[in-house]
């Protein structure tokens, strides 16, 4: 068995042309001479095989040998002659290279895609967790989250939308707190100022980020009102100015809300006290009642306005009591006062009688008003007797004023004609008579 110098392929111990590739065989003298002088002829390459194949008809394709050709024409055959026998062979690393690119290659690749897949997953991560911390109100950490993203990933918009809203809500968070400070130290107009552009800004935002800012705004403006109505207290000294500013300070969410509700409902109560006491010393009753059911209606039901309520009706009976004995005694006292002034209104004195010089009996005396009311038309009634007592005649007279006040005095005059005769005679005061003036006096 021998085989080809050109391909390798065994042939017949006879054989001239090589079956395979179609090359003449070497004499056994030339391979024996070959094979002894010169190395193993190395394998022929790829290219060389698919030439020569393209060239040189294989011997499995067809069935004639291939033709003969003289010495001297250069063919594939004499051509190898002249070169040193080589053997060509299929060596496995020629296939293991490009595929151990291919694979260095695509792990390169996978590499970076996973590289890249994970600072995606890691810079989300952390705008998530900004996110989370920014809603807690931890904006510096929420910063420094948010800008670790962004430096993973410069080109995302929303880490830079995110980044700014959140330095945003710091600005505002910082700036909030500095306006509670000026609350606290009592500087209302400095802190309404500022709140007042706060609360500007803030109502632009519609972001839930800024809902714990639009808090904190809505409780400093609780406080300021709070502290307002706190201040304006010492100031109003009405019932119905103090009932105004509880309805305020009652809508106002905030824990000091009910320190100043406290303030004032007291002095609503003190306040309503003290006008229900002055009613009932002057015997308001029903209007002292009145403003305590109003306090009750604006401050509920505090046992101090109970208290005076049960005071003012036990005090109201009372006094319709003493006052029903009162009219009672007062009517008493009028009507004797009255049998007094008819009965007893008036007082005569200083009575005399003379005889003139012509004969004539001269009767003068004195009339006082000793009534509780003017007195009118006094008429004196008197009577003569004799010395014996017989009775001789009657006449009456009027005093001088016709008027009287009382405690007024007026004098009297009677003249009668044709007793100067008589030794004695004697005057007798029958009665006295007069009106009572039931208005008073006009002048």
């Amino acid at each position: 068995m021998i085989h080809c110098h050109v391909c390798g392929a065994p042939q017949q111990e006879d054989a001239v042309f090589c079956s395979r590739c179609g090359a003449r065989l070497a004499a056994e003298t030339e391979r024996d001479h070959t094979d002894a002088d010169q190395p193993a002829a190395a394998a022929p390459d790829a290219l060389d095989l698919l030439l020569q194949k393209n060239t040189i008809p294989d011997s499995k394709d067809t069935a004639e040998p291939a033709p003969v050709v003289a010495e001297d024409t250069p063919t594939a055959a004499n051509t190898g002659n002249l070169l040193p026998p080589r053997r060509y062979s299929r060596h496995p690393m020629m296939w293991i290279t490009p595929i151990l690119l291919l694979i260095i290659i695509s792990a390169m690749l996978w590499w970076a895609y996973q590289h890249e897949l994970k600072q995606n997953q890691q810079a989300i991560q952390l705008q998530q967790q900004a996110q989370k911390l920014a809603l807690q109100g931890k904006y510096k950490e929420a910063a420094n989250t948010m800008t670790q993203a962004h430096d993973l990933r410069p080109d995302e918009t929303s880490f830079v939308t995110d980044l700014n809203l959140i330095q945003k809500a710091d600005r505002l968070h910082t700036k909030l707190t500095a306006v509670s400070g000026r609350l606290k130290n009592n500087q209302l107009d400095s802190a309404d100022h500022s709140l007042g552009i706060l609360e500007k800004e803030l109502s632009g935002r519609t972001e839930p980020l800024f809902q714990a800012e639009r808090k904190l705004a809505e409780q400093n403006r609780n406080q300021l009102s709070i502290l307002t109505i706190k201040k304006e207290l010492n100031n109003l000294n009405d019932v119905e100015s103090l009932a105004y500013k509880l309805d305020e300070v009652d809508r106002l969410d905030s824990k000091d809300a009910k320190e100043v509700h406290d303030l004032i409902i007291n002095k609503i109560v003190l306040l309503t006290l003290k006008q229900a006491e002055e009613l009932i010393q002057g015997s308001s009753f029903d209007e002292a009642a009145q403003i305590v059911q109003t306090a009750i209606q604006y401050t509920g039901s505090q046992e101090k306005l109970k208290d005076m309520q049960t005071r003012i009706r036990s005090e109201q009976q009372a006094f319709e009591k003493a006052e029903q004995e009162r009219i009672r005694a007062a009517q008493q006292m009028a009507e004797a006062e009255d049998l007094k002034n008819r009965t007893e209104g008036v007082q005569v004195s200083q009575v005399t009688t003379n005889v003139t010089e012509y004969g004539d009996l001269e009767t003068t005396g004195i009339v006082e008003n000793t009534a509780t009311q003017p007195i009118y038309g006094i008429t004196i009634h008197y009577s003569l007797y004799d010395a014996s007592g017989a009775y001789l005649s009657s006449s009456t007279t009027s005093t001088d004023p016709y008027y009287l006040e009382p405690g007024e005095s007026a004098s009297f005059s009677a003249y009668d004609y044709g007793y100067g005769w008589y030794d004695q005679v004697q005057v007798q005061l029958d009665q006295v008579t007069w009106y009572l003036d039931e208005g008073g006096s006009d002048e």
